[in-house]
């Protein structure tokens, strides 16, 4: 017997086949009309105009196949959707590859179509035992990517004045002696060392602003598919200065050859589309000192003076933030203090928690460091002269909130607010 945990080597039987399709045929047509033969196998019957280079003495270079259409080919045995660039782009009504894409796969929002590429064609003329010679019944998809259209974020919240960024890792489950690898298929087409994994991003807003949206990004060349993962790709997402509202993004990966400029579009080049919205960076009142001591603001805290001196804990992100009180800073904090309907605006200065002036007058917020570090760092800043001038009596209650500014004073954010209670009369 010649089938063996799912794996299929001569002498090759009708018997063996019924056993690892689970079919009672004896006739290798209707075998092939099943949709049961792995694509992902190296070895299985493929359609092929001459009938001398099939199995059992096929070579890797005769794993190409015949012309299927103007966008596919046959490669392995499967429809491979392959053309230039910049028909491609054409082709999907000059609206990028995605409006391509959008062809086979529908839109991100109603994938509608069903056809895929890397789709096993069966052959149309003849059918032989032999072919199944080192068939695998468990190979794996050889182009997988993280994330895709299934497992992509709908929504990522992007902090005040934090660049982000979005990641595509190509990869394939494992390497098999009898399962399609990249280099089988690429190195077919063009030169495996020339191809990348390019990803295309349609930015509506910039397209809105400058006329140009879209915007393209690629990893390093591939890597040997000895390698999980073999290719990398980062797109930088930064949100515009002062930007309160949602940005969509579509992305759209596929590989891309650098000489030859052919594009592949790969199983999971479905576009996927993410909203990010901007958020302010966490800031936490901790403490308040009143002139005299230092008092928890979740409680009514009397001012001793027309000052305050806030203990706040501000959100470590990826990049070094520096806030101080002139506009020579990227960021600068400031309260609203309302009384009697009035509410005035004081920028703060950066103070040690004692009262003395910082060097500089500023205060560094350090890039979070990842695991392990802390995720938030303790400043103090200075607000005087809360009230300018207004005729307060002591036992009267004034209003404050903290407000942060990531673009040098331009746009300001508001943060969770407290009450003080006046114990001065001027």
């Amino acid at each position: 017997m010649a089938n063996s945990g799912g794996s299929i080597s001569a002498p090759v039987s009708i018997y063996d086949l019924q056993q690892a399709f689970g079919i009672t045929s004896v006739d290798l047509m209707t075998l092939y009309r099943t949709g049961k033969i792995n694509p992902w196998s190296k070895h299985k019957p493929i359609r092929h105009g001459d009938f001398d280079v099939l199995r059992p003495t096929l070579e890797s270079n005769t794993y190409r196949g015949e012309q299927l259409d103007e966008c596919s080919k046959l490669y392995c045995g499967m429809s491979v959707v392959v053309m230039n660039e910049s028909t491609m782009k054409q082709k999907g009504g000059n609206r990028g590859i995605k409006g391509f894409v959008e062809q086979f796969f529908g839109t991100p929002t109603n994938f509608t179509k069903t056809y895929e590429p890397f789709t096993y064609i069966i052959p149309n003329t003849w059918a032989r035992l032999a072919d199944f010679d080192g068939y695998t019944s468990g190979a794996k998809t050889t182009f997988n990517l993280i994330p895709n259209s299934s497992t992509a974020p709908e929504y990522v919240d992007v902090p005040d004045g934090t660049p982000t960024a979005f990641t595509f890792k190509l990869y394939h489950h494992e390497a098999a002696e009898y399962n399609v690898m990249p280099e089988d298929i690429l190195g077919a087409i063009g030169s495996y060392s020339d191809w990348k994994l390019r990803v295309e991003v349609y930015d509506s807003l910039r397209e809105n602003q400058d006329g140009n949206g879209y915007f393209y990004y690629d990893s390093a060349l591939l890597s040997t598919s000895q390698n999980w993962v073999y290719a990398e790709c980062d797109i930088p997402i930064t949100l515009p200065a002062g930007f309160t509202a949602t940005m969509p993004i579509v992305f759209t990966p596929y590989l891309y050859n650098t000489q030859n400029e052919l594009a592949v579009i790969l199983p999971q080049s479905k576009s996927i589309n993410i909203e990010y919205r901007k958020r302010p960076r966490v800031i936490n009142v901790t403490s308040i000192y009143n002139g005299t001591e230092w008092a928890s603001p979740n409680s009514m805290v009397t001012l001793d003076v027309n000052a305050i001196r806030a203990e706040l804990s501000i959100e470590k992100l990826l990049n070094t933030f520096a806030i101080g009180d002139t506009s020579a800073y990227q960021g600068m904090i400031r309260i609203s203090a309302t009384y009697g309907g009035v509410t005035n605006y004081i920028i703060g200065y950066a103070v040690e928690r004692d009262g003395t002036h910082t060097q500089n007058h500023g205060w560094v917020i350090q890039p979070y460091g990842g695991f392990g570090d802390e995720k938030y760092q303790t400043v103090w800043f200075q607000f005087d002269n809360i009230l300018q001038g207004q005729p307060i009596k002591q036992g009267a209650v004034a209003n404050i909130s903290i407000e942060l500014s990531a673009d040098y004073g331009s746009s300001w954010s508001m943060y969770a607010g407290f009450s003080v209670g006046i114990g001065f009369n001027y």
